[in-house]
């Protein structure tokens, strides 16, 4: 991934990073996949994953019952109840929103 530093590698950050196959419920068309590369691996990562999630949607995958959707409030609002019904028999899903500061303020 362009702009993504060396020690964003899963053994270094914690987390796998992987992009989603293109889909018409997300704003951009795709979104970051990040899963746990080792225990602990999603705290060790939450830095890369607060500064991926202030531009881009990303889910998190905890495990087998916990998928968190991360990003700015413009993109992960119109999903959230979309993938919530979808996945509620299975998943339990959460929302995080990460707001940007450049889009604080913006209608």
């Amino acid at each position: 991934m362009p702009g993504i530093p060396l020690d964003a590698r899963p053994d270094r950050s914690g987390v796998v990073l992987d992009m989603t196959e293109r889909s018409d419920l997300l704003e951009d068309g795709y979104a970051i996949v990040a899963r746990e590369a080792f225990p602990g691996g999603l705290e060790e990562a939450s830095a890369l994953l607060d500064g991926l999630a202030e531009k881009v949607v990303v889910l998190v995958l905890e495990g087998e019952k916990t998928r968190t959707v991360r990003g700015p409030a413009h993109k992960v609002e119109p999903i959230r109840e979309k993938l919530r019904r979808a996945l509620s028999d299975r998943l339990e899903v959460s929302l995080e929103v990460s707001v940007s500061p450049a889009s604080k303020g913006r209608t």
